[in-house]
């Protein structure tokens, strides 16, 4: 048998590359989003039961308190933004959190049955953090 040389038809690309455009992980719910009325009910479902896991796992030396969950597209991914007092502990309480990540996603699966659960973060919540800074400064005025 006679070997076939095969001859490529791809020729060399000319243009030079381009990545693909930014996309960020946790968008948020949009009027065009298809699954905005499943992902809301999902942030909210979230959102408490973050809340009865962190009064459940923290140690009561700060307020620690789930402001907001930004959810991702069709639910893949979870941002659960946080605000914790005295604010010289938050950084702590943060890492705390995100050592307790695959611990959240057990306790979230064991609570809600039918819903794959996200891909969960923890952050603190800048937001809140203003809002709390504008009221210190007023009550010193």
């Amino acid at each position: 048998m006679k070997d076939k040389k095969y001859k490529s038809k791809l020729e060399p690309v000319t243009e030079p590359y381009s990545p693909a455009p930014f996309k960020p992980i946790f968008t948020p719910v949009l009027e065009n989003n298809p699954y905005k009325h499943r992902d809301a009910k999902i942030g909210s479902l979230i959102h408490e039961i973050a809340s009865e896991f962190v009064q459940t796992e923290s140690n009561y030396q700060s307020l620690i308190t789930v402001t907001r969950v930004l959810v991702g597209e069709k639910a893949h991914t979870a941002l659960i933004l946080v605000t914790v007092l005295p604010e010289d502990k938050a950084h702590g309480v943060v890492d705390f959190l995100k050592r307790k990540r695959g611990e959240f996603r057990d306790y979230f699966g064991n609570k809600v049955r039918n819903v794959r659960p996200p891909t969960f973060d923890f952050d603190l919540d800048p937001g809140e953090h203003n809002k709390i800074e504008d009221i210190k400064t007023a009550k010193v005025n």
